[in-house]
Parts: C-alpha cells; structure tokens; sequence
C-alpha cells in the first residue's frame, strides 16, 4: 500500500464533507456534531486562501481518499496541532501512522515547525495509541481532551 499526502484543492470539498460528517469522525472532533455543506464551504475557503492558518492534506492509498490531515499552524512558536481521520475501512492498517510522520516532515521541512500538538478526545483510546507509537508524550488532561507533544529535532 502506498501512502501519499496531497494538498487538499477544490475536487476534495464533497470528499472531505462527506468523512467530516461520518458519525466517528465528528463524536471526535472539537465541534462534535454534523456541519452544515454552507458552513463546510466557508471553513475550507478560509483554509484554501490561507486565511486559516491550517494546511490541510488529502491521504490517499494507492490513488484512492482514505482520510485527511490537518495542521493548525502556530508559526511564531513554531508548533503546529496535528488533527486526522480517516475512512473506516483504512482503519488499523498503519495509514494514519504513515500519514502522520509524512505531514509532520513535510511541516517542518518547509514551516519550520518544531513542536507538534495532538489533542485527542479521552474515549479514542485508539488515536492515543497511534500518537504513542509516533513518540508523542502525554501532556495533560481536562474533562474531554489528552494533549500530548512531540518536539522534532
């Protein structure tokens, strides 16, 4: 299997709508419900103009969309917040580990990033395993969010 990431673009807007709005993905998200197409769009124009601060990347698996990654971009403290989700049916298959380090070498290749952040909800016990494996240490703990760190040297 063979892992790209490729700069999300206007072709990936019902794509990227469509995992956003899967019931797993979105229990696990800052904004834990459904969005709205109007609202999607608004989001991903802000994104795309680089207003927002987030590159967002499309993964594909041999050439099919399996998921996204998105980096929140802090470029004065030089961190950037790692967000994924992937499509169902690429779960458990070494994707998003391979996906992660990919962004996560590109970021800081070309942005200089230095600390990586993943704020992961309490109940997935599973993308607090992926970030272990990838060397994120646990930070901290509120009521609904692991925080965990990677410095990239």
């Amino acid at each position: 299997m063979k892992v790209n990431l490729k700069k999300a673009n206007e072709d990936d807007k019902k794509f990227l709508f469509d995992l956003r709005n899967k019931d797993y993905v979105y229990k696990n998200s800052g904004t834990p419900r459904m969005v709205e197409w109007q609202e999607h769009i608004n989001w991903l124009e802000r994104v795309f103009s680089g207003q927002a601060n987030k590159y967002l990347f499309v993964i594909e698996v041999d050439r099919e969309r399996a998921g996204q990654v998105r980096f929140d971009i802090e470029l004065e403290n030089k961190q950037a917040i790692v967000n994924i989700s992937l499509l169902k049916k690429f779960h458990g298959k070494g994707i998003a580990k391979e996906a992660i380090e990919q962004g996560i070498d590109k970021m800081a290749k070309e942005k200089e990033i230095k600390k990586f952040i993943a704020e992961i909800h309490q109940d997935n016990t599973a993308s607090q395993k992926l970030f272990e494996k990838l060397g994120f240490v646990f930070q901290s703990q509120d009521d609904i969010w692991r925080t965990y760190l990677k410095k990239y040297v």
